[in-house]
């Protein structure tokens, strides 16, 4: 991962000219970073939550107004790829515990500290269940707390396969998984499980590479998922979330490091460049190259995809992958690390500013 982060180096900008620098900045907050800041911001209702420094800090989103900073380590960043949120409260998984806060007020409402034998990857990706919240975990495991921070269920899928990243839908976990067998072969394994029970439904096997960096998505009854590895090939694949058989299979350099879905394709994150894929069947429909690799999960708005290679932000148009504008870093940014929509905003994360941005789709002509 870190390889990734500082190969910031100017993209090309595939035959179009420079462009200016276009995107209004609506609202910046400052602040001074302890660590990589794990955790893509969270957007929730009219709120922005957002972990960079030794605080958690909800802003208005119209505004940047601080509603209330919680600080919680004298020494580290918190951890966790993504803060979770039900009902009245947000989550984060911090160095030695699972937290959960008030989301209104900042209030600790609960903690479940880690023991030797149920611990998450830190860097792992996780989801909200119907009722709780559900990690992956480290010797082959996943678990669900409850919204008190008690645990519901805990499952052992197999000690040899990591559990990477957990996808959660209508009431199944969907758990990717990774095993190094050597140096030129990963496997790669969806289980499909009863979220109340941690009983398996289904299982789906690749030597294409692990499910390692995103966790699967799950969306009207298919399985999104991308494997990443040391195998000759790498896939994404879609599977029936109720039999997990293959609807479809992409196996040219689609190794994803993140994706995400829009309306009618599978934005897929591959570090060097961002791959479009048909929905219904797999096929690319475009792809943008840049120089350098990246980590950063796109967004989509309003016929949109926002990307970054750390360094500026591209504006993609979502069904031609046409380079329609670049963002620099402001000065003093250092580096891009997440990006993050509402309605009517792109926020973008550096290194010392959160930045509330106008979209691309209503820019002032």
């Amino acid at each position: 991962m870190i390889a990734l982060l500082f190969s910031c180096c100017k993209p090309p900008n595939n035959g179009k000219g420079e462009t200016e620098k276009e995107l209004r900045v609506d609202w910046s907050h400052d602040y001074e970073l302890a660590g990589y800041p794990e955790a893509v911001p969270l957007i929730e209702a009219d709120k922005i939550f957002m972990i960079g420094d030794v605080y958690i800090t909800a802003m208005a989103i119209e505004t940047g107004a601080v509603k209330w900073q919680t600080k919680v380590d004298e020494e580290h960043a918190l951890r966790g790829q993504k803060i979770l949120h039900l009902d009245d409260q947000i989550v984060v998984a911090h160095y030695e515990a699972i937290r959960g806060w008030q989301k209104e007020t900042g209030e600790e409402l609960w903690e479940f500290v880690y023991t030797d034998e149920l611990e998450p990857r830190l860097n792992g990706i996780i989801c909200t269940t119907d009722d709780g919240f559900a990690y992956s975990a480290l010797k082959g495991r996943l678990f669900v707390l409850n919204k008190e921070g008690q645990l519901l269920l805990e499952q052992l899928l197999q000690q040899d396969y990591s559990v990477m990243g957990v996808g959660c839908e209508n009431g199944k976990l969907f758990a990717g998984q990774r095993q190094t067998v050597h140096g030129a072969l990963t496997l790669g394994r969806v289980t499909a499980l009863d979220a109340a029970t941690g009983d398996s439904l289904w299982a789906y096997d690749t030597e294409n590479g692990g499910f390692t960096w995103a966790a699967p998505i799950v969306e009207n009854g298919i399985v999104y998922a991308g494997a990443i590895g040391n195998s000759p090939v790498q896939e994404f694949v879609a599977l029936d979330a109720e039999t997990g058989e293959v609807i479809w299979r992409q196996t040219n350099k689609v190794w994803a490091f993140s994706f995400i879905l829009g309306p009618e394709h599978v934005y897929v994150n591959t570090s060097g460049t961002l791959a479009a894929l048909n929905k219904t069947n797999g096929a690319i429909v475009w792809r943008y190259e840049w120089s350098s690799g990246t980590s950063i999960e796109p967004v989509y708005l309003e016929g949109y995809v926002y990307h970054s290679d750390h360094g500026r932000i591209f504006v993609l148009d979502a069904e031609t992958g046409e380079l329609v504008h670049e963002e620099p870093v402001p000065p003093g940014g250092s580096y891009f690390w997440h990006l993050a929509v509402s309605s009517d905003k792109l926020f973008a994360q550096t290194s010392r500013q959160l930045i509330a941005y106008q979209p691309w789709h209503l820019r002032e002509e």
